[in-house]
């Protein structure tokens, strides 16, 4: 509920705003002397960046795709919504014994899956990612994994990625469990979440 009503108070406030400020620069750079609309088309564009992230947020908070959809239909659309965006081969394999997980757990591996594939929409020019989900006796595991352009892991901290995967290893601990990253440049890179299948299994 608290999710739903920062979303809804980001959209009627903060979104408007941007949007607002968006169609102002536009104006501006069209009226605008030659010398001041190279900057104010780039004010623009970051304006519109915003508003693209802001809505991504905003989409983020809300559970309602996992809680509408099942986790096996929405990672399957998280999927072909990827596909749609890079033009990229996404492989998706989802073990059947990921039944009766809590929504914590669900949630978890959703918004993993979600931020890894938008990591690898912004920063790694993949034609191929492959997205697994994996049940044993003891553990969840998923791994994204792309044959990107990669990065030195220990040089990501600071940059805006981090962000994200810092992100990803809350969630990761707040249900006991763990976030590894493996990179190098060149060589792609792969997000793996592994979830104790105690902490993950749901109320019967």
């Amino acid at each position: 509920d608290e999710r739903r009503r920062i979303g809804r108070d980001l959209h009627d406030e903060a979104a408007q705003s941007l949007v607002l400020l968006r169609l102002q620069l536009e104006m501006m750079e069209r009226v605008a002397p030659a010398t001041l609309r190279a900057p104010l088309a780039q004010a623009r564009i970051i304006a519109e960046r915003a508003v693209d992230e802001l809505r991504r947020t905003i989409a983020a908070l809300s559970p309602a795709v996992v809680e509408r959809l099942g986790l096996v239909a929405a990672l399957r659309q998280l999927a072909v919504r990827f596909r749609l965006q890079q033009s990229a081969v996404v492989n998706l394999r989802i073990s059947r014994g990921i039944a009766g997980l809590s929504g914590e757990a669900q949630e978890a591996i959703y918004r993993v899956a979600k931020e890894a594939l938008q990591n690898v929409f912004k920063h790694s020019q993949a034609t191929c990612v492959k997205l697994l989900v994996v049940s044993t006796d003891k553990k969840i595991r998923l791994s994204v994994r792309d044959d990107g352009t990669g990065f030195s892991p220990e040089t990501a901290e600071g940059r805006p990625l981090s962000f994200g995967l810092s992100g990803m290893r809350e969630r990761a601990a707040l249900l006991g469990g763990t976030l590894l990253l493996r990179s190098a440049p060149g060589k792609g890179a792969t997000v793996i979440l592994e979830l104790p299948r105690a902490s993950a299994k749901g109320v019967r």
